[in-house]
């Protein structure tokens, strides 16, 4: 016999050894036994976590972890610093505290915190515009270093942004004052009227319905890359007016009013058409006008005698609301 012979021989037998023993390996182990391994093996699922609910999230987040104190340099001028997590934060709820009353305002921002806030700042330190005479702002005005700002809770995924804010409204009325005087973090109207100046306002409202005459409107238009107001001279520079956009599609308005120039106004709200990013933006009046605009139309509803201090646009504004029923079929958040 060959060496080769020799050498085959024995690789036969090494490989016949070789399947024995796999053989045996299997016969140890029953297919029931193997599939019961094989489930040993497998990973358990884990529990579905129950998802919170709005009062749990709210009961549990009372207070901002992270406080920020608004601030004043020596000119005067008013800043929030933010720390830079805070500042990427978004779909949050906030709260402004003046310290010293523990009196809050409570909002919500879907957009980066850091923008939410800056918007505010420009409020505090503009006295003169629109949304620089709300409550908050004027009440930081006087005292800026009363303020401080922190995120109260960051809205899990699926809970609804409104309906949170809404909910940590009516938890903080419970329990202390707030800015808020509707439902949202605008911070609320302008200073109440006196009973005597709201009833002779409520007059006014009333004479001007029973004879009311429809308003000229000028038409909206795309320009470049925003939209504007094809507005006259005059109507431009009207102060102390109720404005009405309309669709004049589906005839919904939506009625405002303003104690500066309308252009200024109307500009700021085409301003919000144009910018889809900011919360504001999300309105229907603004979508509606941004798919389209030569659909909508501005006019003037009402304007303030000159010199007159004693009559309340918000009561106007409110009647005219109510005559067009805005409020629940047009454009307008609330009464």
């Amino acid at each position: 016999m060959s060496v080769l012979q020799l050498s085959n021989n024995k690789l036969n037998q090494a490989n016949e050894t070789l399947s024995e023993k796999r053989s045996t390996r299997v016969k140890s182990h029953p297919k029931k036994n193997l599939s019961s391994l094989f489930e040993a093996a497998k990973p358990k699922d884990e529990p579905k976590k129950k998802k919170s609910t709005v009062k749990e999230i709210v009961a549990k987040n009372l207070t901002p972890k992270k406080k920020h104190q608004v601030q004043t340099d020596e000119n005067g001028k008013i800043s929030l610093p933010l720390s830079p997590n805070t500042k990427k934060e978004s779909r949050v709820i906030y709260m402004f505290r003046k310290k010293s009353d523990g009196k809050v305002l409570i909002g919500k921002t879907e957009q980066a915190c850091g923008k939410r806030a800056s918007s505010y700042v420009a409020a505090f330190n503009h006295a003169e515009k629109d949304y620089g005479k709300l409550p908050l702002p004027r009440a930081v005005r006087e005292n800026p270093n009363d303020f401080e700002f922190g995120v109260l809770c960051k809205a899990p995924e699926g809970v609804d942004l409104s309906e949170l804010e809404d909910a940590y409204i009516e938890m903080k009325k419970r329990v202390s004052e707030v800015f808020n005087q509707r439902k949202g973090g605008g911070g609320g109207k302008v200073t109440a009227a006196s009973p005597k100046t709201k009833k002779k306002s409520e007059k006014v409202a009333k004479n001007i319905l029973k004879d009311l005459i429809s308003p000229e409107k000028k038409p909206i238009v795309a320009s470049g890359a925003g939209f504007k107001a094809l507005l006259s001279p005059n109507t431009k520079k009207s102060e102390k007016v109720i404005y009405v956009f309309k669709n004049n599609v589906t005839g919904k308005r939506y009625v405002g009013r303003t104690f500066r120039q309308l252009s200024k106004r109307v500009s700021e709200h085409l301003h919000f058409v144009k910018n889809k990013k900011r919360d504001a933006s999300k309105a229907p009046l603004y979508q509606d006008i941004r798919k389209d605009p030569s659909a909508f139309s501005v006019g003037v509803l009402y304007k303030a005698p000159e010199g007159s201090s004693d009559v309340d646009l918000g009561t106007i504004e409110k009647a005219f609301i109510e005559h067009y029923n805005s409020h629940k079929s047009g454009y307008n958040r609330n009464l």
